[in-house]
């Protein structure tokens, strides 16, 4: 059986040098449950993306700078960030 089509583990990336990380699946979800419970991490109800461009682009215009100065610090094509598993392995947190 190839270790992509065992269902029990994780073959994962790791961050750093090039390695690959072979893990148990239910460690890998109890570590990114453990990362998502933290208080700095909440889930939002919609995404803010369109309207901080909006109000980012307004407070542009009402500053009196060159247009083409206001197009290059206007954001285009916001995309929220995505919370990403990848295991340390230079920490030393891989067993």
């Amino acid at each position: 059986m190839a270790l992509q089509n065992d269902t029990n583990i994780a073959v994962l990336l790791a961050d750093k040098k090039n390695a690959t990380v072979v893990m148990l699946n239910q460690l890998y979800l109890n570590k990114m449950r453990s990362i998502l419970n933290d208080l700095v991490y909440r889930k939002l109800p919609t995404d803010p993306s369109n309207k901080i461009e909006r109000n980012t682009c307004c407070l542009l215009k009402k500053l009196r700078i060159p247009d083409d100065t206001v197009k290059k610090l206007s954001p285009h094509g916001m995309v929220l960030s995505r919370i990403c598993g990848i295991p340390k392995t230079h920490k030393g947190t891989c067993h």
